[in-house]
């Protein structure tokens, strides 16, 4: 299968989660995605995006002292998101709803 091949199932399949998904789960989905483009490499290899519910984010991290360090950054961590939700507004059948609370839990 070719690059183009595999770029249109990739649009065909999220065109179709964007419909069947509730919007906090496309959006985690989205978030899931495009992951370590959002937080850089460092983070998003050991961190993944788990569940939104309401406006708080639950990021799962590889051990509890990630955990705790990333507490540290947790504003400058959700404005990046924020910023990212923000440029999905085409993307999505609702407006993404913004982070305002990032929840850390051990995988």
């Amino acid at each position: 299968m070719g690059t183009n091949q595999l770029l249109s199932l990739k649009e065909a399949l999220l065109g179709a989660l964007k419909r069947k998904l509730s919007i906090q789960d496309f959006v985690v989905l989205m978030l899931y995605e495009n992951w370590v483009e959002i937080c850089g490499e460092t983070i998003g290899a050991r961190t993944k995006p788990s569940s939104l519910k309401g406006n708080t984010l639950t990021i799962e991290t590889e051990n509890s002292a990630l955990s705790f360090e990333l507490g540290f950054i947790k504003e400058e961590l959700s404005g990046k998101i924020n910023r990212f939700l923000r440029s999905l507004k085409e993307e999505t059948p609702a407006r993404p709803p913004s982070v305002k609370e990032i929840r850390f839990i051990c995988r």
